[in-house]
């Protein structure tokens, strides 16, 4: 990315055999933050669902004085390749992220216990009872910094009003009516073709998906399929059709669209 530097790194483990690590580095004031961020995200990641991930290692700040300032993410190596992996094995297995981490988030509400990041954008998550308050409040939050960097727009407060007061509601407030409950699913919070990475093309089967660059939260599970909506991205609508197919859309289900768009907004900011 442009705010970080990478690398790999080779050597040999205690029994003499050879083994490759990746580094992230970065000097931004937030560095500290955004590694946290990271490994955070991708040890919960890993731990859920081990195949899914590089093995995460460790975080930090570099002691020598002079490199001050400098921060680190490093994970183990894989040598991945820049394909997309075949829609039907990556949407089991992000189905199977989903479907398998329903009971654990720490407090069993929505949110994440720290700050985590898309770009350099922090995302201040805390804890919430309901979808709706979790997303409401982190999506108010991107929009007021999005307003402090461009300036105050009156088009845009009365759009808010509505925005929060009608439409928020009305498509995620259903979800945990009438009897029906949301059970928080840990998500890459990510999930754009530059995230994603196969190893072990040549299977047979198009390769192991692996996910990286984590920025996850304990969220709805259609929320990590907001992106897959933008023009640019190579993941895209053939993956949400087959995603579906293994994991079917919360009830009620004709809002499946709408909600997307809604989260698509959210993302996009």
């Amino acid at each position: 990315s442009l705010w970080t530097r990478t690398a790999r790194l080779d050597g040999t483990n205690s029994k003499g055999e050879a083994i490759s690590y990746f580094l992230k580095l970065t000097s931004l004031p937030q560095g500290s933050s955004l590694t946290l961020s990271e490994y955070t995200s991708m040890s919960l990641l890993h731990k859920t669902l081990p195949t899914f991930t590089p093995r995460p290692i460790a975080h930090g700040t570099y002691t020598n004085p002079n490199l001050p300032n400098i921060h680190f993410y490093l994970s183990l190596f894989l040598p991945l390749q820049n394909i997309l992996p075949s829609p039907p094995l990556f949407c089991r297995t992000l189905a199977t992220l989903h479907q398998s981490s329903t009971s654990t988030s720490p407090t069993g509400r929505f949110g994440f216990e720290i700050p985590t990041f898309h770009g350099t954008t922090a995302i201040e998550h805390g804890w919430h009872d309901t979808w709706e308050a979790y997303f409401s409040a982190t999506t108010k939050a991107l929009l007021e910094k999005e307003q402090a960097v461009r300036g105050r727009c009156a088009e845009v407060e009365e759009m808010e009003d509505v925005f929060f007061g009608k439409v928020v509601p009305r498509l995620l407030r259903p979800m945990e009516m009438s009897g029906r409950a949301l059970r928080p699913s840990l998500i890459h919070g990510d999930l754009w073709d530059g995230n994603v990475g196969v190893v072990d093309a040549g299977d047979g089967e198009g390769g192991r998906p692996v996910v990286f660059d984590a920025g996850s939260c304990f969220a709805h599970f259609e929320y990590d399929l907001a992106v897959w909506r933008s023009p640019w991205n190579k993941i895209n609508r053939p993956f949400i059709d087959e995603y579906v197919k293994h994991n079917p859309p919360s009830s009620p289900a004709e809002d499946f669209e709408d909600r997307g768009e809604l989260y698509s907004m959210s993302v996009f900011q």
